[in-house]
């Protein structure tokens, strides 16, 4: 059950007068100074220290280093916000930060096993290696709009959660962009291609990926891996109107532990020509491997949803693949995709390469979406379960949605047939239910989708800005034109 009560929130919302806005400049800055934005703090150090809830910490523009921001190493972060009230570190509204990992560990690892409640945006990070920001213990913690790049190592990522013991929930990574993830020459050719965008570990619970843009990962973009501990489950996990380009093994993979309450609906995948990935002066067989991948020993409670999904181009293995447990678990509920391959069939299940038709027939499981336009012919997330009005939305299936953590606003829905839309405030799936910020009317049965455009949802992510509230640009953009 996820329950973040408004009359909490509203009473958390007062006291942000007392929050503080704090500068940092690990170039000019020293930590003996005040942090205000004339006499910055110098170190991410100083500032875990110092913040608390609703506190911002704006970071002044330029390049900086480990030696400059943390004393040549990572920060092991405890500084705590709350519910409602977030700790925010951010650019400087209008500065480009860019972090410089010059090929260490991490930038901050949420590792103490708190209710962190901390948001991270609009941030740039390259060369770090592996990654930069890891929520292996503890939770409550956002990364929005901030940009990866050009981080290399043969099996870990560049942002992630879980791994080991101890739990990893209530995570957002939201609108950021992945570009160029496990290259093996970015530091002079060295090991196999492999490296992550997004790793999803073992006991991580609760993970929101949403919005975000990878474009060339030498491994996986979005990868859920528990090791093969089927005692470490992965559950309520959320994959949504992302778009992932160009993915040398596989774009969306889900294996190695016991899984519940998986939904992957409305992301856009699409791989270009092979050839791509030739830093080792071969091709191998997973060039372009796969769209979305159920692999390896896996244990699958549902539901698995995959839901309204584009994915186009070229695959080695298949635009959607399948040869575990999955496929005799009972569990997985896959419709109104969209798959395409320009290499062969689009499916690869067990060992068949199978045409749309026949993997229709063959495994039972019923795809609609067979228009070559994804253009309003995708479907609705769950269905209301009886009619009424209020703010309180009885639904088939509320694991869907989220109400932000208390991190970020919920999520904004819109009914079938209607042009209203509502804010989730509250999501509780003991009774099955919403609780929306104005009231609405329904019918049994009716639709339930996030905001779109057109008579239906579409397939594919391309209506995922309409989903937003207003808030900065992305720093980088590009689209993916499906013919």
């Amino acid at each position: 059950m996820r329950l973040h009560v408004l009359i909490v929130l509203m009473l958390l919302v007062v006291s942000t007068a007392q929050a503080t806005t704090y500068w940092l400049n690990p170039a000019t800055g020293a930590d003996s100074n005040p942090g205000t934005q004339g006499s910055p703090w110098q170190t991410l150090n100083r500032a875990n220290t110092q913040l608390g809830p609703g506190d911002t910490l704006n970071i002044q523009g330029g390049t900086y280093t480990p030696n400059q921001y943390a004393g040549g190493s990572w920060v092991s972060w405890s500084a705590r916000g709350a519910a409602g009230q977030p700790i925010t570190i951010q650019a400087a509204p209008g500065a480009t930060v860019i972090f410089e990992g010059q090929q260490r560990n991490w930038w901050l690892a949420f590792d103490r096993g708190l209710d962190y409640y901390v948001v991270i945006q609009q941030l740039e990070f390259q060369h770090f290696m592996p990654g930069t920001i890891t929520i292996n213990k503890g939770g409550y913690v956002a990364v929005l709009h901030c940009v990866c790049r050009d981080t290399y190592d043969d099996t870990s990522s560049c942002m992630g959660t879980g791994g080991g013991d101890a739990l990893a929930h209530h995570v957002i990574f939201r609108d950021n962009r992945f570009v160029n993830i496990g290259d093996p020459t970015v530091y002079g050719v060295r090991g196999a291609p492999g490296d992550h965008a997004l790793y999803i570990a073992e006991n991580s619970h609760h993970i929101v990926m949403d919005g975000n843009q990878f474009d060339k990962t030498w491994g996986f973009a979005v990868h859920l891996f528990g090791h093969g501990r089927l005692d470490a489950p992965i559950h309520h996990v959320i994959t949504r109107f992302n778009t992932i380009r160009n993915t040398r093994e596989r774009a969306v993979i889900v294996t190695g532990t016991t899984y519940a309450n998986i939904y992957t609906y409305n992301n856009t995948i699409t791989n270009e020509a092979q050839g791509l990935f030739r830093a080792l002066g071969s091709v191998d067989g997973y060039d372009g491997g796969a769209g979305v991948s159920f692999h390896l020993g896996s244990q699958y409670n549902g539901p698995i949803i995959v839901k309204n999904n584009l994915a186009t181009g070229t695959y080695t293995e298949g635009a959607f693949f399948a040869d575990n447990p999955i496929m005799g678990s009972g569990q997985l509920q896959m419709d109104y995709n969209l798959w395409t391959n320009s290499a062969g069939a689009p499916y690869l299940w067990g060992s068949d390469h199978l045409a749309q038709a026949s993997f229709a027939a063959r495994t039972g499981l019923d795809h609609h979406g067979r228009s070559s336009d994804p253009v309003d012919h995708g479907t609705w997330l769950t269905l209301t379960t009886s009619a009424g009005s209020g703010t309180r939305l009885p639904v088939r299936d509320a694991g869907y949605f989220t109400e932000g953590y208390g991190l970020v606003p919920g999520d904004v829905i819109q009914l079938q047939g209607s042009t209203a839309t509502a804010q989730v405030l509250m999501v509780d799936e003991g009774a099955q239910s919403l609780t929306l910020d104005r009231r609405l009317t329904w019918s049994a049965d009716q639709g339930v989708a996030l905001r779109y455009g057109g008579a239906a949802p579409d397939i594919g992510a391309a209506e995922w800005r309409g989903n937003r509230l207003p808030t900065r640009p992305r720093p980088y953009d590009f689209q993916v034109l499906v013919q």
